[in-house]
């Protein structure tokens, strides 16, 4: 009797242990099974939160390439340079380019609207390329013209490079002339230039519906190269006295006198560009 109960006791204790041991095990598999439910959902979380996340970032980044579109590379390249940069105007030496198409009124009124877009936008986007490519900056368009800022630290390179610009236009307008077809007439370019001292940086105009900011260059230069812009025809380039000046030798320039312009106080010499 007293071995079967000793055994019996012996029984009683394997058992406790096997009990204790599925326990354990059964504990285990909830708490590991537990960790990775977790885990599974803190992983959907962070997939989902980078999905979001690039989502957002590839917005961001479409955004910033329209906007760049708009906003002149010079304000680009100060704002990834310094963000908290205010842009406020300050004197500076520079050279202004005004360029329109001529006759481009009578375009207007001859052509479809669709096509005479796509004829600005073909010849524009060469001459953008050209004013690029020689360290300007489109400021302004509108319609038929533009406005162009070259600015360097030396005031005798930017008149250079302006001019060198102009006659690059020039020779692309000759060529797309050529290479034209029926459904695009002849195009001719108009472009004026002058260069000095301005106030470069942004405007600001202020209206009860909001704030809108223009960066250009401001003052009597870009005053008279506008003038001269408007006084070109059959495609010439007028130069002002500053710019004609600071070219030197290598260009040949014909002398056109004196011309008054409006809102200008004193006589304006002017030079015609006839080739480098």
């Amino acid at each position: 009797m007293e071995k079967l109960v000793a055994v019996a006791a012996i029984r009683v204790t394997e058992f406790d242990k096997i009990h204790q041991q599925a326990y354990r095990q059964t504990f285990l598999i909830l708490l590991v099974g537990g960790l990775l439910a977790i885990g599974a959902v803190y992983v959907s979380f962070v997939f989902q939160g980078y999905q979001l996340a690039h989502s957002n970032l590839r917005r961001l980044e479409r955004m910033r390439d329209i906007l760049n579109k708009f906003v002149p590379s010079a304000v680009a390249q100060l704002l990834e340079r310094e963000p908290s940069a205010t842009l406020e105007k300050t004197e500076q030496d520079v050279t202004v380019m005004f360029l329109d198409i001529a006759g481009y009124t009578s375009l207007s009124a001859a052509m479809p609207r669709g096509q005479l877009n796509d004829l600005v936008e073909r010849y524009f986007a060469r001459f953008l390329d050209h004013i690029h490519r020689h360290g300007g900056d489109v400021t302004e368009t509108a319609g038929d013209g533009l406005m162009a800022l070259f600015r360097t630290n030396s005031p005798s390179v930017h008149p250079l490079e302006t001019v060198r610009a102009a006659l690059d236009i020039q020779q692309s307008a000759n060529e797309m002339n050529s290479e034209g077809t029926s459904a695009y007439p002849l195009i001719r370019v108009n472009i004026g230039i002058n260069s000095g001292l301005c106030l470069v940086g942004s405007t600001k105009i202020r209206g009860a519906s909001g704030e809108r900011w223009t960066f250009t260059a401001t003052g009597l230069v870009t005053n008279i190269a506008a003038r001269l812009c408007a006084q070109a025809t059959g495609g010439e380039v007028l130069l002002g006295p500053d710019t004609a000046v600071r070219l030197g030798e290598g260009f040949q320039l014909e002398p056109l006198g004196e011309r008054h312009f409006k809102n200008v106080t004193e006589p304006v010499r002017v030079f015609r560009l006839v080739r480098a």
